[in-house]
């Protein structure tokens, strides 16, 4: 199990430098554990990536269904006291 944040993340759902390494990581250990604010900070970077042309709009809705795909098998570490 490892705990990814959304620089781990995002890299699994489009195609960046690092992105290859990570899938790597994911497929060795499949179980992804993330902060509950990952999604949020995903969505930001690819709002972010949109706005400033990396990204087009399609790109953008291939990557948010990847992001969702993602989400939906992880675990999420809710907010507590």
């Amino acid at each position: 199990m490892r705990f990814w944040d959304s620089s781990a993340v995002l890299p699994l759902c489009l195609e960046e430098p690092h992105s290859g390494r990570l899938r790597d990581l994911a497929t060795e250990d499949p179980h992804i554990v993330a902060w509950w604010g990952t999604v949020v900070e995903c969505t930001s970077a690819m709002a972010m990536l949109l706005r400033d042309g990396f990204l087009n709009a399609e790109e953008e809705r291939q990557v948010a269904m990847v992001l969702d795909t993602v989400v939906k098998e992880w675990t999420e570490i809710r907010p507590s006291e």
